[in-house]
Order: structure tokens, then sequence, then C-alpha cells
């Protein structure tokens, strides 16, 4: 069965659902999301396929997509279980990590990224050139299309945790 409608975004109901202005904003963001596949998947597109257009049989089962927020690039660069090799040098303790990712820095505030690879691919090459982590500035290091930032009372504890996905659509 195909499709006649993307959902809106977080499936949000900003108007009834059978009324017209439901239907006309439904309508508009099909074209959009419409228009951004068209525009992002190559001809043919053999990775991925646009259910408007493509029969999906009934019974097919969905595929369940596993996805973490937390920066994989951190725990490559910076952890002492890093998820692929080579290992890094900095073997950080995984609360360390943690650290880095809230605020940019661990040991209590007194170290901050270190440098990384210059060459990445096919495999990260620590003997060779260093680079400065980037991007750097305020939550640069959040890459998963998530960013969060966190507040913490005088010992320490999280009393606060604010999150934001990198554009509206998520």
């Amino acid at each position: 069965m195909e499709i006649t409608t993307f959902g809106l975004p977080a499936f949000i109901e900003d108007f009834p659902l059978n009324s017209p202005e439901y239907a006309d904003l439904s309508h508009r963001w099909t074209i959009n999301v419409n228009g951004w596949i068209q525009q992002a998947t190559p001809d043919p597109a053999y990775y991925f396929y646009n259910p408007l257009y493509t029969d999906i049989p009934p019974g097919t089962d969905a595929a369940l997509v596993e996805w973490v927020a937390f920066p994989g690039r951190l725990d490559q660069y910076y952890s002492a279980t890093p998820p692929v090799s080579p290992p890094n040098p900095y073997n950080l303790l995984q609360a360390q990590v943690y650290e880095l990712a809230d605020t940019g820095y661990y040991d209590t505030g007194q170290k901050t990224f270190e440098n990384i690879p210059a060459t990445l691919c096919p495999q990260a090459d620590w003997s060779g050139t260093l680079k400065t982590f980037g991007p750097y500035g305020l939550r640069g290091w959040l890459d998963e299309y998530c960013e969060w930032s966190t507040v913490r009372d005088g010992d320490g504890n999280l009393v606060r945790l604010d999150f934001a996905c990198e554009n509206p659509e998520y």
C-alpha cells in the first residue's frame, strides 16, 4: 500500500484532524518532505525508497532502527573502550567521557578536548599528524542530531537537563 502523505513532525495536531486547515498543512508538509527526498536521493536510489511512490506490500515487517543520541566521536576518540579499532591514547573512563560531553571538560574542569588524528579514513592514524577536535564551541561536539545542556547544583547533582534537536523536523 502506498502512503499519500507524510506525518507531520512529531505527529503534531495544530488543527482538528478532519479540518481543511489540517488537510492543507499535511499536504504542504508532504510537498516539502517529498522535495527533500528528491533533492537528497540520487537516481536510481538503490538504498532508499520514497513511500509516496513505492508500494509496500501488506504484512511487510518494519525494520527496527536503533539510535543513541550520545556523540559516538567522543567514545571513539577518548574512551578507554572505543567502539571501533584502533584504540585512542587517552583511555578516559566512561564517567570522564560523560563529563566531557556535558561540559566540554573532564577531571573537574581541568582538561578539555585532546587532539585527534588528521587522517581518519580508512581508520584513525594516531601515529600521524594530529589536529584540534572540532567543531568546538557551545555543544559543538554533540553531533548526533541531539544537543543537551545540564545544570548542576553546588554539590554536582543534576538539577536540570535540556534537550534540543538539530532541526524542527525531528
